[in-house]
């Protein structure tokens, strides 16, 4: 009976702990993306919106795209959306379960190294309910924090196997897991060193130290190498993977990497380990960013580097009698180098989405430096149960009450806002999150404040994105200027630029413009769509067939390609392709637009299949009901088949409309002349001419209508 109940104590453990996550996280489902990374991981990105295609999985392998090359995290995006589409709420689930099941397989890989229960299951606790892994889980775009880290605790999985019993299919399994860890997310590079780490403690299989005398230093140095060279050895392969995968990344995130100078870059990298550290045990002010500060303090950063050297100090010298110190510590380390800012990528000083694996390394140092400390109390187990209860609900608590501020756009970056000081980053995204909503004032007064802070390229692009909306297209367009000169590697802004200059009329700029855009990201869509449609209007037709073939070369799902290729064939004369393109573009987006189905319906119904016809521009109206030219041209082909009272219907349906719009006036006056009602032909005729006075057969049926009156 002892037996059973012991042997499911981990079962009832791990369904404790997957039952409180759930519910501490559950709220998330009803969360939507927020305008940080969401749009150019998911929502705005065609390769991964369009969900799991063929040319979608060749591009995720062989293209980076944000500054990343991970490969299956766009998959595992592209996956969500062939099941969720774009329910942002689907998409979260998915990010909450795969934490849930990073939290169990640690809890039950920490029994499996330790042999011990309450302690593997209090570890995994805070690692599933610590408020600064809610950014992990909560934030759609760090898919790959949670996915990476899944195959992190897999490697690690097969990695005790294969240290316990010693066979090629666990050594196999160990490097797949590890390549698709490092496809998920490049941060893992120096997991082989934390497997070195793992090897000293717990799996004991390093014993140098453990072997030598009271004194470890006294050990010579040759024996601490004939330990240590078969551990390194049999990781060999994981190395090279490692410096290969540090090779990609170095190379897709080199425009991303910052200018700071090298003594504020190891400052802030020294700060960041103790912030990482203090936030551990109080949690508070957490944000989404935290800006680099203008003036690195120098002599703090030498005060983190002393306490960070007298921890380190003190693990080693506490190596026999407190092994775990040793490894929680340097797993801690060595896990955030990658990331803690001495290579800088990106605006950020740190970011708590960098600890979901590290924080690992503390949690194991408190909870068995707690144990440890608690071994001369008399009352020892109570103690400890009683101190893992209160700081678990403590952190479900704090966890439940950062989750919040992940609703939205909006939340978020108003807590941003109101965490920290000098935070352009945040004033510039909660002014997009405004925008979105159509506050523009709101929006205006965040980018001129982001600008305020620091003068940067994407305030001043997205001001100048308002301003255009709002028809100030020249002042627009010194604004976009203004967001090249701060940086002239962004190809949003030429794009918008040469868009500003093709509304103003002067399409000669806009042309050079938009080639910029395309030159400094050929991936840029949008750009190929409007030179398409620059060449298009100058009867260019196949610089713009070419030019929207590259769009659909980026955009698989772009029901306006196809549309403009559809049109341009048209032109010129070749109605079989057109009727291909307009096909597809119905084919592929059936609701995007009423477009495709109105063209399809003009060139059919110049084949004279007027029923198809008919068919399609009913279907462009019910997508679009406020167009006039759907009922005006089906309109023309009730009147071919003889019924005109829907002729009628559908040219009253059209002037209500547009009013104004002599061409159905004319014929709607045809229509009541045909059916003997003179007064009304005679009211439509005379708007017809009202409304285009320079149209000769407008005045001439004006004029016939009021003979016949007279007579």
């Amino acid at each position: 009976m002892n037996k059973s109940f012991s042997f499911s104590k981990p079962f009832i453990i791990a369904v404790v702990l997957a039952s409180l996550t759930l519910a501490v996280y559950w709220p998330v489902q009803k969360y939507d993306f927020v305008n940080f990374d969401d749009d150019e991981y998911v929502y705005d990105n065609p390769h991964v919106k369009t969900g799991l295609t063929l040319n979608n999985i060749v591009w995720a392998f062989t293209k980076s795209h944000s500054a990343n090359w991970h490969p299956l995290t766009w998959i595992s995006h592209m996956v969500d959306c062939e099941l969720f589409g774009l329910n942002a709420g689907g998409h979260h689930l998915i990010n909450l379960y795969i934490h849930i099941a990073n939290a169990l397989l640690l809890f039950f890989l920490h029994k499996k190294m330790t042999s011990s229960m309450w302690k593997s299951a209090f570890v995994a606790a805070l690692f599933a309910l610590h408020p600064l892994h809610v950014e992990s889980v909560a934030w759609i775009s760090e898919r790959k924090d949670v996915l990476s880290t899944l195959f992190l605790f897999l490697t690690i999985g097969a990695y005790i196997r294969y240290a316990q019993r010693p066979r090629a299919v666990s050594y196999l399994l160990m490097i797949l897991w590890y390549i698709a860890g490092l496809m998920s997310k490049p941060m893992l590079v120096t997991l082989p060193f934390l497997l070195l780490v793992l090897d000293f403690w717990p799996l004991g299989r390093f014993t140098g130290p453990a072997a030598a005398s009271e004194n470890p230093r006294a050990m010579p140095i040759k024996a601490w190498w004939s330990a240590l060279m078969p551990l390194i050895i049999e990781k060999l392969p994981l190395i090279f993977m490692s410096i290969a995968s540090s090779i990609i990344t170095m190379v897709v995130q080199k425009k991303a990497m910052s200018s700071i100078a090298l003594a504020a870059r190891l400052s802030n990298a020294a700060t960041s380990y103790i912030c990482y550290i203090v936030s551990t045990f109080a949690p508070l002010h957490l944000s989404v960013f935290y800006p680099i500060p203008q003036k690195p303090s120098i002599p703090s950063g030498i005060v983190a580097v002393t306490i960070l050297f007298l921890i380190s100090i003190s693990a080693l010298l506490k190596i026999r009698t407190q092994p775990w110190f040793f490894t929680g510590w340097l797993w801690f380390l060595g896990i955030l180098t990658p990331v803690i800012g001495i290579i800088q990528v990106g605006a950020q000083a740190r970011a708590d989405r960098y600890t979901y694996v590290a924080l690992i390394g503390l949690f194991i140092v408190i909870v068995w430096g707690a144990d440890y400390l608690l071994k001369t109390m008399p009352s020892r187990k109570m103690t400890f149960i009683i101190f893992a209860f209160v700081w678990i609900f403590l952190c479900a608590v704090s966890a439940r009450a950062q989750l919040c501020y992940w609703q939205n756009g909006l939340t978020l970056f108003k807590n941003a806002v109101a965490v920290t000081k000098n935070n352009y980053v945040a004033h510039n995204s909660l002014g997009v999150a405004f925008a979105k909503t159509g506050n523009s004032d709101s929006a205006m007064g965040h980018f001129q404040e982001s600008m305020r802070i620091m003068p940067n390229n994407l305030a001043i692009y997205n001001q100048a994105v308002i301003i255009g909306n709002h028809n100030q297209l020249k002042k627009a367009i010194v604004c976009f200027n203004e967001s090249i000169r701060l940086d002239s590697t962004f190809a949003n802004a030429y794009f918008c630029l040469g868009h500003a200059y093709k509304l103003v009329g002067d399409d000669s700029l806009a042309l050079v413009q938009l080639k910029k855009a395309m030159l400094i990201d050929p991936d840029c869509w949008q750009g190929y769509h409007s030179l398409g449609i620059l060449a298009f209007s100058k009867d260019s037709l196949d610089k713009a067939i070419s030019y929207f073939l590259h769009e659909l070369d980026v955009n698989p799902q772009s029901w306006d390609a196809y549309n403009c290729l559809g049109l341009a064939w048209s032109r010129k004369g070749d109605y079989q392709r057109a009727f291909y393109y307009l096909s597809k573009g119905i084919h592929v987006c059936p609701d995007s637009s009423w477009e495709p189905y109105f063209n399809l319906g003009m060139i059919l119904l110049k084949k004279g299949r007027l029923n198809s016809a008919k068919g399609l521009f009913s279907e462009a109206l019910r997508l679009s009901p406020a167009q006039t030219v759907p009922f005006v041209n089906r309109a023309a082909i009730h009147v071919l088949q003889g019924s005109i009272d829907s002729a009628v219907a559908d040219y009253s349906q059209a002037l209500c409309i547009e009013p104004t719009m002599a061409f159905a006036h004319y014929h709607l006056g045809l229509l009541f002349e045909k059916k003997g009602v003179p007064d009304s032909a005679r009211v439509h005729f005379i708007k017809a001419f009202a409304n285009d006075p320079t149209n000769a057969l407008y005045r001439i049926k004006m004029k016939t209508g009021d003979k016949k009156r007279k007579i």
